[in-house]
């Protein structure tokens, strides 16, 4: 199940952000994190693999998405719970305003009451 969310965070700046629900939880994945704040998804990645965190936070809050590519590779990209969003969000050094991100947690809030 995919939920497309649109964020507006002011009337020039419009964004759309994906939330499914996996593993009995709502998560983005790294490539809409990638989307949404302007960087390479491969630079996403790797903030995620840099975050200093807990192995068990990790585990539980990243993890690989289900999905393949049309030629049956695995897609590379990440799932991430808010917890995980929360932290990798706080990491990214990113002329994000703090709005948006304010707005992108209060998403993940509404869609977790919503399921």
């Amino acid at each position: 199940m995919i939920f497309v969310i649109k964020n507006v965070s002011n009337k020039s700046q419009i964004g759309m952000y994906f939330v499914s629900y996996n593993n009995g939880k709502p998560t983005t994945s790294s490539s809409a994190v990638a989307d949404q704040f302007g960087k390479s998804h491969n630079d996403i990645l790797r903030s995620i693999e840099k975050l200093q965190c807990s192995k068990e936070f990790k585990k539980s809050n990243f993890f690989p998405s289900p999905n393949l590519w049309p030629s049956g590779k695995a897609d590379p990209a990440i799932l991430i719970t808010r917890e995980g969003l929360v932290l990798l969000v706080m990491s990214l050094e990113s002329a994000a305003p703090v709005s948006f991100r304010e707005n992108i947690i209060a998403k993940f809030d509404g869609m977790a009451s919503f399921l």
